[in-house]
């Protein structure tokens, strides 16, 4: 169809890898549309950012690069909740 949908691997299924803490335990959400893709090998430099798209498997999806600081994990969880701001809208100008 139009989405792109994610799931886990059997054997790694009800974990997650939390960076200088290990490898916990997680509840597995299933199969998940993919709404977003986050690039770690590009890093944003714009303070306002445009909104950018990549295209996977014939679907378009917006993509963010890393941004080196503590609030990026929260800005994401944002983004996925309320989206961006469309850059077109009057409210932007």
């Amino acid at each position: 169809g139009a989405d792109l949908i994610a799931s886990c691997p059997a054997a790694i299924l009800g974990q997650i890898e939390a960076r200088f803490v290990g490898i916990l335990r997680a509840d597995p959400a299933g199969p998940t549309r993919v709404a977003l893709v986050v690039d770690l090998s590009q890093t944003e430099t714009d303070r306002l950012p445009p909104q950018r798209f990549t295209e996977l498997d014939g679907i378009s999806l917006p993509v963010l690069h890393k941004v080196a600081s503590g609030y990026f994990s929260a800005a994401i969880l944002q983004y996925l909740k309320s989206g961006p701001i469309d850059e077109r809208s009057d409210f932007a100008r």
